[in-house]
């Protein structure tokens, strides 16, 4: 199982679930475990509250299953995005 998806079953949430609480289909959130997309910026931090981690292990979660590897992002300091480019 991917990590991301390891921390919402951990956190005893389904897709759904995490698809209302965002205002988005189930199909963002599969797409997000599957590293087809990543979710924004934004819902970062509110996905590490939901899902009881911090924003970094939602980040590294975000980019070990990401498939698209031009565009990752990581936390610094514990306090900002930064922008990778590979």
């Amino acid at each position: 199982m991917k990590k991301l998806a390891r921390l919402r079953v951990t956190a005893e949430l389904k897709q759904k679930d995490v698809a209302n609480i965002f205002g988005v289909i189930q199909g963002t959130v599969s797409f997000w475990e599957n590293g087809v997309s990543k979710p924004s910026f934004d819902k970062i931090p509110l996905l590490a509250e939901l899902y009881g981690v911090t924003e970094q292990e939602i980040v590294t979660a975000c980019i070990n299953s990401s498939t698209n590897m031009i565009h990752q992002e990581k936390i610094v300091n514990n306090d900002k995005l930064e922008q990778i480019v590979f």
